[in-house]
């Protein structure tokens, strides 16, 4: 068995207020028109046609608050910690996720099933400990999502913060350990597809050429699939879930009511703590339901990215901004 990562430990850093973004009630209030003037909801928002009209609307009315705001959140996001947050003024608004989502790139939903959903809930479940480790969304898929957003609806009574762990803060901990890190780029997992997508096999590496793929539960599927592989799959994976619980700094947020986080799929791990009641938050308590997200999940970037190839080897070739270490102060090291 690969080990879980505890769920709590040590504070991570707060999100620097360099990262933050405000949308005023007026701008959020056009937006929301849009999406009513248009006729949208989760179901045409799988057309990419309609994504497009939606993009082309707002590029048109939305105003000029609402172009800086997508600019600074592309910006953020091509910038270590890879990582924005979006405060719209006025009550959760899921046509402002749909909205900020389409600008950011196109909406992915590989299923194509009558259940699936381009804007899904996300709630606790007590029954899997996979959100509480270090992961990437979408190990199941042929290829993981680029970006990933999320709205809070209803923010957790207790506990359920939202952490976030930057390649840069990964790739320093991998500096002592470059045997592991040319391992990890070189040795392929036979990652087992979800159900619905025919439970196919693709072989890609924890890091790869477009980013990082890791979650413990698929790579224990990979491993029950693939027995022959399984001691070196539970091993490989085993070390890398030891270096990430070792990095520093990781960032930790406590989603409100109305926030949306975004951040690079692919150039970051994240997880959430254990979600309490209030009454409930002692140590043993199990877990609340209580906790509501939207998410929606983001390939194909609608910009022009000024990130390299992501996880060129930083003791050689050419070095780019991106791979700079992060720090929260904002400084590159």
């Amino acid at each position: 068995m690969i080990p879980s990562a505890p769920g709590a430990g040590p504070a991570g850093e707060p999100l620097p207020a360099a990262v933050r973004t405000a949308l005023s009630e007026p701008t959020a209030a056009r937006v929301a028109d849009l999406w009513r003037e248009l006729g949208l909801d989760d179901a045409t928002l799988h057309d990419e046609d309609a994504q497009r009209g939606l993009r082309d609307a707002l590029a048109d009315r939305a105003g000029e608050e609402w172009r800086r705001a997508c600019a600074r959140v592309r910006r953020l996001l091509d910038t270590p910690p890879h990582v924005a947050l979006v405060r719209a003024a006025g009550p959760p608004s899921p046509p402002v996720l749909a909205a900020l989502s389409v600008c950011l790139g196109r909406l992915e939903d590989p299923y194509r099933r009558s259940w699936s959903r381009v804007m899904q809930e996300i709630v606790v479940d007590p029954g899997s400990d996979d959100a509480l480790a270090w992961h990437v969304d979408s190990p199941g898929w042929p290829r993981t999502n680029d970006l990933t957003c999320l709205l809070c609806v209803t923010p957790a009574a207790a506990g359920g913060r939202t952490e976030i762990l930057p390649w840069t803060a990964i790739a320093r901990e991998l500096r002592s350990a470059a045997e592991l890190r040319a391992e990890l780029a070189a040795r392929k997992i036979p990652w087992v597809l979800d159900e619905a997508l025919g439970s196919r096999v693709v072989h890609q590496p924890v890091i790869g050429p477009e980013g990082l793929r890791f979650m413990r539960g698929s790579l224990e599927r990979a491993a029950a699939a693939h027995p022959r592989d399984a001691p070196w799959i539970t091993s490989l994976c085993r070390r890398f879930a030891e270096v990430a619980e070792r990095a520093r700094p990781y960032l930790s947020h406590r989603l409100e009511e109305g926030e949306i986080l975004v951040f690079d799929n692919h150039r970051c791990l994240h997880r959430r703590g254990p979600v309490h009641t209030a009454e409930g938050a002692g140590e043993g308590a199990g877990e609340s339901a209580d906790r509501l997200l939207i998410r929606t999940r983001i390939g194909r970037p609608a910009w022009r990215r000024s990130v390299a190839a992501p996880f060129a080897d930083d003791s050689g070739g050419r070095r780019h901004r991106s791979d700079a270490a992060y720090s929260p102060e904002g400084r590159k090291e």
